[in-house]
């Protein structure tokens, strides 16, 4: 089951231990793992982490830990990516 779709942010701050995830959100993102639920990263949040990792912007710790925990889910190659929604005509 789908708990959630994580921000930049909030993903980076809970694999990195950083402070500045509250307390409610850290709490929310441990219980959906001791769970089994998901917590999805949309592919937009994926590159913009790779992006800032090729500019220094980011250490390089922090997409290796983001890439040990996709592949630590059975699901491999689908956790943390939220399936594009195909787009219709009108858009």
């Amino acid at each position: 089951m789908i708990a959630a779709v994580a921000d930049t942010h909030s993903a980076l701050w809970y694999l990195l231990r950083n402070p500045r995830l509250s307390l409610p959100a850290r709490n929310f993102i441990d219980t959906a793992a001791t769970t089994g639920n998901d917590i999805l990263l949309s592919p937009v949040r994926l590159a913009k982490i790779i992006y800032l990792t090729g500019k220094n912007r980011l250490p390089l710790s922090a997409y290796e830990k983001l890439k040990l925990a996709m592949n630590a889910h059975p699901r491999k190659g689908q956790i943390g990516m939220e399936k594009p929604h195909p787009m219709s005509a009108n858009d």
